[in-house]
Order: C-alpha cells, then sequence, then structure tokens
C-alpha cells in the first residue's frame, strides 16, 4: 500500500499493510485515554481545560469520581465560577497533576469541595481561603506534606458538605451547626477558625451540645479551642443546672468528652455563687454510663451547701456523677457536717473524705470521724457510717 507520494518500499513515505493494521488497533482502543495518561499540565483555555480534566477523571472508570465530574462539569460550564476562580482552579490543578496526586481521592475531594462551596450559604469567602492554603502546601516542600495534604482534601470535603469537624464509624461525629468560620494556616497547622455556632457532639442519635460558643479547630491534632457558650446534654434529670463555658479546651476523639474547666450554678445546692470545676461525659445508651454520668468536680473544696435545711451546714467540694450528688474533701481538707439543735447550737460534727446527698433531707457517708454533743458530754467515733 502507498500513501501520499513514493514510489513503494523504498520511499520515506510508504507504510507496510502490518504497518497500518496496528495504527488503526492503536487509535481504536486508545483514544482519549491515552491523552489522560500522558498528561503533564492542564491547559489555561477553560473550554479545553474542562475536557482534559474529564479524561483524566474518567481514566479509571470508577463510576463515583465519574459522576463527581460529571457533577462539577454542569456547574462550570453554566458559569457558577468567576474567570479569577477558573484561574485559580487551573492552577491548582496543574500543582496537584504535577505532584501526581491521582483522581481517587484527592481529585475527587477536591472537585467535591468546590461543590459544596458553590451550593452553601456564607461560604464565598472559604473559595479563596482554602486555595491559599492549598497553594502553599503545594508549592513549599510538598513531598513532606503529602499526607497532610490529602487528609487536609478530605477533611474540607466533610467540613464544606455538613459542617463535620470530626467524622467516625456508627454515626459518631464532631459537628458544626449554624456555624460561620474561616480557614487558616499558621506555621504548616491548619486550623478552622469559628465566629460562632453550635458544637455538636452526635453519637447513636444522642447529642451534646455547646451553644453560642466560637474558637478554633486543628484538624491534625482533633484539638478545639473554645471560647465562651453553654452547655446542655441528653437524657439528663439535672435540667435546672446551668453550665457556661469561658476559655475551654476539648480533644474532639473518642467517647468520653472532657472539658478542662466549666462554670455551673446549681441553686438547689448553693445559693448565689458559680462554681468552677472539670466536666466530662460520655453519650451512650448504656444505662450503668447512663446513671454515673454526665460528671462535674469542683476545683474548690470549701463550698458551703446551703439549701439543705436551715439547720444543716456541709462544706467541701461539689461532684455532680449522674444522678448522684457528693460533697468531697482531701486528706488534708476533709469535707465537713455540722447539724444544729433547736437552738441552732452544733448537736453533730462530722468529717469525712465525702458524703452522699441521696436527697435533700438526707446525708450518707461511710468513714466519717463523727462527734455526737450532748447536753453535757460528747460521744466520739473516729470511723462512722450515716444513714
Amino acid at each position: 500500500m502507498k500513501l501520499l507520494t513514493g514510489k513503494g518500499s523504498d520511499s520515506l513515505y510508504y507504510f507496510s499493510p502490518l504497518a497500518i493494521l496496528l495504527l488503526s488497533v492503536a487509535l481504536t482502543f486508545f483514544p482519549s485515554n491515552a491523552i489522560a495518561n500522558n498528561v503533564k499540565s492542564f491547559s489555561g483555555d477553560r473550554d479545553i481545560f474542562i475536557k482534559e480534566l474529564g479524561a483524566f477523571m474518567k481514566k479509571s472508570n470508577n463510576q463515583l469520581i465519574t459522576e463527581t465530574f460529571n457533577s462539577f462539569e454542569r456547574y462550570f460550564n453554566q458559569g457558577a465560577f468567576t474567570e479569577m476562580e477558573v484561574n485559580t482552579i487551573i492552577t491548582v490543578s496543574n500543582k496537584m497533576l504535577a505532584q501526581r496526586i491521582t483522581p481517587n481521592p484527592v481529585f475527587k475531594d477536591y472537585l467535591t469541595s468546590l461543590l459544596f462551596i458553590k451550593e452553601g450559604n456564607n461560604k464565598k469567602h472559604l473559595f479563596n481561603e482554602w486555595h491559599q492554603i492549598l497553594t502553599e502546601v503545594l508549592t513549599n516542600d510538598f513531598r513532606t506534606k503529602t499526607k497532610q495534604f490529602k487528609n487536609y482534601v478530605d477533611f474540607s470535603s466533610t467540613l464544606f458538605s455538613d459542617g463535620a469537624l470530626v467524622t467516625g464509624q456508627k454515626g459518631k461525629a464532631w459537628m458544626l451547626r449554624n456555624g460561620k468560620f474561616h480557614l487558616g494556616n499558621s506555621d504548616g497547622k491548619f486550623f478552622v477558625l469559628v465566629e460562632s455556632g453550635q458544637l455538636v457532639k452526635i453519637q447513636k442519635n444522642q447529642e451534646l451540645v455547646i451553644n453560642a460558643t466560637s474558637g478554633y479547630f486543628y484538624p491534625d491534632s482533633k484539638i478545639w479551642k473554645g471560647k465562651n457558650g453553654t452547655l446542655t446534654w441528653s437524657a439528663s434529670e439535672k435540667s435546672n443546672i446551668d453550665c457556661t463555658l469561658k476559655n475551654y479546651t476539648i480533644l474532639l476523639k473518642g467517647n468520653l468528652v472532657k472539658i478542662d474547666t466549666v462554670y455551673v450554678e446549681y441553686k438547689k445546692l448553693i445559693s448565689n455563687q458559680i462554681i468552677a470545676g472539670s466536666f466530662e461525659t460520655k453519650i451512650s445508651t448504656n444505662q450503668s454510663v447512663i446513671n454515673t454520668y454526665p460528671r462535674f468536680t469542683s476545683y474548690q473544696r470549701n463550698l458551703t451547701v446551703d439549701q439543705l435545711d436551715d439547720r444543716v451546714q456541709l462544706t467541701g467540694g461539689i461532684k455532680l456523677k449522674g444522678s448522684s450528688i457528693l460533697v468531697y474533701g482531701g486528706d488534708h481538707q476533709l469535707a465537713q457536717l455540722i447539724i444544729q439543735d433547736a437552738n441552732q447550737r452544733p448537736s453533730l460534727k462530722a468529717a469525712g473524705p465525702q458524703f452522699n446527698l441521696t436527697s435533700t433531707t438526707s446525708i450518707a457517708a461511710s468513714g466519717a470521724a463523727i462527734d455526737l454533743i450532748l447536753q453535757n458530754d460528747i460521744i466520739t467515733h473516729p470511723s462512722a457510717s450515716l444513714l
């Protein structure tokens, strides 16, 4: 067979029948995928870029990746992104391509995040903030931060979609609800700056909610550094306890939630006083867990419980443990109980490591040193029980 010009097999332009057959097979089985596999960079022209990106994304024949790209392509072709935003997307895509980042999962999560930014309310500012961070990481010593970058893009997609700060199995998650936030990067540490919102722990259809709070979240360490807020919790009989927060820290990991400092007002025990202490709780359907959580332990150990009875004075620290109310002391400062007679004179004094308030009119203790004060005598016991 002769092509173009030339004279038989002696010509420079002669192709044998076998060569023609092989070329035909190659063109049949390796069409646009050949472009996708060999692409070194995306075009700066938006129309060519979206076609090249489509070939690149679809080369893996993954249905989810294809669907993600198709959704992005519709937004892209409808003009959802400004010319400046398109240029930014092309620049970042080329930087990711240069770092040999694959369609799954990073490019998929990147396109997903772009869709959620465009679909969400009050999220327009996130486009520039987010891309500034991505560009910084892709430009500066990327090889040492490859895993960190991939995790951050994955984190971003869930944050932009439903406000998830931490996700887990079996419906476990920490969410930002009704919140406005910004993104930042300080010395290689990504953070989310929350101006205001609800911080919500979700597990097994139950919730722990911190209302009207703000703060910083660091996704790499899963640490939340919060400011202000009020705390509520499900399945608690202590609805009359007001719990507020000022400056506090929580590790958003695991089922046990610990808050270093909260402020409690418990008018059933102590009037007109805000009590500082630590707080911890677990969200569970297990009754034994429900009975012992949430827990609060006051830092002060010289609080006076003055709402029990006019003739009863109980002094020590306060512990709330599920439905139990405890007044506790330590080795050098025992909890103190004084009961007065009708003439307001002490009739019983007790000191011990802990008193259990089974109700506002009933106090129990074990291992307490007791002085029973009679008219002309005092009966002492070094370690007795009160019921």
